[in-house]
Parts: C-alpha cells; sequence; structure tokens
C-alpha cells in the first residue's frame, strides 16, 4: 500500500460539469487546461490541478480510494458533494 500519493483533481460543483470535463479531456484537451478553467479548488487550479503529495489518511476516504483506483490514469467519479467531484 502506497504511504504516499499525489493526485491532481479537478473539483467540480455538479456531475453535469464533471461529465462535460471528461468528454473534453476524452477528445484530447490537456488535463492542466481543464483544470485551469474548470476547478473550484482554488489552491490548485492556476497550478493545472497539480497537489503536492500527501499521506494516507489526510484526505476524504472517498477522494483516496478514486485515487488508488486510477493506477496513472485519469479517473472520473463523484466523490462527496461537500468536496465536490474528480
Amino acid at each position: 500500500m502506497k504511504t504516499e500519493i499525489q493526485a491532481p483533481p479537478i473539483l467540480v460543483k455538479n456531475e453535469k460539469t464533471a461529465k462535460e470535463i471528461k468528454q473534453t479531456f476524452d477528445k484530447g484537451e490537456k488535463f492542466e487546461a481543464l483544470a485551469k478553467q474548470y476547478s473550484t479548488d482554488t489552491s490548485n487550479a492556476k497550478a493545472g490541478g497539480k497537489l503536492e503529495y500527501f499521506t494516507v489518511g489526510a484526505m476524504l476516504p472517498e477522494f483516496e480510494e478514486a485515487v488508488c483506483q486510477q493506477e496513472g490514469e485519469p479517473v472520473y467519479r463523484q466523490v462527496d458533494e461537500k468536496a465536490g467531484d474528480v
């Protein structure tokens, strides 16, 4: 099990926006550009969604689970209404 994780999220307010972003990404748009345009997380949106490494247990369990399932590939998953959609 990993003890440190790095996961660039794009947080949005609703599932509809998340699905639109995923469709745009699947058509070839760069993740960093989408994060800058759409992410509601002001702490990392300007950096293209980049986050520092975080330790297991530091984030919402639902977010960590989604991140651990991705294995290097972008993943769409609604995580939590309070945290946004990833």
